[in-house]
């Protein structure tokens, strides 16, 4: 894209130089603080901010049920613009604005820009996107959650291109964004179809081996159905133990957690020995312990429950932890949880309210056991593909990350005049 023939100071740093004819004013006159609350209870669809949209609430049963807590709610009319000018010391990724596309009520934590007349609300609303990208308001913020309020963000200054300019900007950005965005849909559809084709040669291997030409038999166990004829059927209980070692004597310090399905170390603050009195009921796991995830079955149908430990250390007894016994290959029985907690076959296995896997229901459980040499050459056979794969969604992240930094770029440079787009469409 060509840039404007002649260029004056804005006098703004971040902004720079801005295209002759264009003027800079303060959002004042642009913006008034829209803080009607919905008393009267005139408007009852709830939005939420949704990456950088707003979309409708999800509220169980009738919305009327919910009139004492809506009351104060802020109105907010189509075309208004609302900032998320909350905590803005603990985040600089989310992002921050949005325009309304429809009246409805939003809670009066944010804050609502009404425009003046005349005033082009979606060019704006780039505009505020294009800030909230180089996170300014970050550094408008008061007090000790950091946040911004309009009697600060008034007094700051923003682009006014002609009334047509503004109007080609918004028809350039939103074909331009949407064709972004379409390209990152189609990276992420990419990664999320990679991911699926890994776990169903994982689960392929595992219960089938690396071999085709095996002679297979059935397994009697139903989602695993035929394995090689030379494999075995035997209860978890005679592979491992639950490992229950409380760390009462804090002879491990070294604390993990949960992340992805792995366990990685957890991040304390100050020194570790003040916590002592926490993490005497953590559960000691030694290096190849298998930890399942085994609460809440009911709600989470999305989290990775099972994970292998890489080295010693302590993890909340809250999870299940299984020791393998002498000759168990702990890193094949590691993928095989993972294939049965990607099917979602935990699930099934809790009990209680909270629907949770005791080691005495899952110590039941029949799972196959190819020899051992057998078990080496999948777990080999895994990492090969592990390894593939991971290039791949590296690749198509990267791919993603510099859209990305295309999206908010192209936005920067259209809404401050670094580009002239008054030729588009003609």
């Amino acid at each position: 894209m060509k840039a404007y023939p002649k260029y004056i100071e804005s006098g703004e740093s971040w902004i720079g130089a801005i295209p002759e004819g264009w003027r800079i004013v303060r959002i004042a006159k642009l913006f008034s603080e829209n803080k009607i609350k919905n008393s009267d209870y005139e408007f009852s669809h709830a939005l939420k901010f949704n990456y950088g949209n707003l979309i409708p609430k999800g509220e169980e049963g009738d919305v009327s049920d919910l009139k004492e807590t809506y009351i104060a709610y802020t109105k907010i009319n189509k075309a208004d613009i609302a900032i998320n000018c909350l905590n803005l010391n603990y985040d600089f990724v989310s992002q921050r604005v949005a325009i309304a596309k429809e009246n409805g009520i939003i809670t009066s934590a944010y804050l609502i820009l009404s425009p003046r007349n005349g005033v082009n609300s979606e060019y704006y609303n780039y505009f505020f996107k294009a800030m909230d990208n180089r996170k300014l308001f970050h550094g408008m913020g008061t007090g000790i959650r950091l946040t911004l309020s309009y009697s600060e963000l008034k007094k700051h200054n923003v682009c006014v291109p002609s009334q047509m300019e503004q109007q080609t900007i918004v028809l350039f950005l939103n074909e331009e964004i949407a064709r972004i965005n379409d390209l990152i849909s189609e990276a992420e559809k990419e990664i999320s179809l990679l991911n699926e084709l890994k776990q169903a040669e994982i689960a392929h291997m595992v219960t089938c081996g690396i071999n085709p030409n095996v002679p297979m038999k059935d397994s009697g166990i139903a989602w695993i159905g035929k394995i090689p004829e030379e494999w075995e059927i035997k209860r978890i209980a005679i592979l491992f133990s639950e490992n229950k070692n409380k760390n009462t004597d804090y002879e491990f310090h070294r604390a993990l957690k949960f992340n992805y399905g792995r366990l990685i170390p957890k991040n304390e603050t100050g020194d570790i020995s003040e916590l002592k009195d926490t993490y005497t009921a953590y559960t000691k796991i030694k290096k190849n312990d298998i930890a399942i995830n085994c609460l809440n079955l009911n709600y989470d149908f999305i989290s990775q429950r099972v994970a292998i430990a890489r080295e010693d250390g302590i993890l909340t007894s809250a999870y299940l932890i299984m020791s393998p016994r002498q000759g168990v290959n702990a890193e094949y029985y590691n993928y095989f949880f993972k294939s049965m907690d990607n099917k979602k076959l935990f699930h099934g296995m809790g009990t209680g309210i909270r629907l949770t896997l005791s080691y005495s229901e899952l110590k039941k459980q029949y799972v196959i056991v190819p020899p051992v040499e057998e078990q080496s050459a999948i777990v080999a056979a895994i990492e090969v593909l592990n390894s593939k794969v991971d290039n791949l969604t590296s690749q198509l992240k990267k791919q993603i990350s510099c859209l990305q930094e295309l999206k908010q770029r192209v936005i920067s440079d259209a809404v401050t005049g670094k580009i002239d787009v008054r030729d588009y469409n003609n």
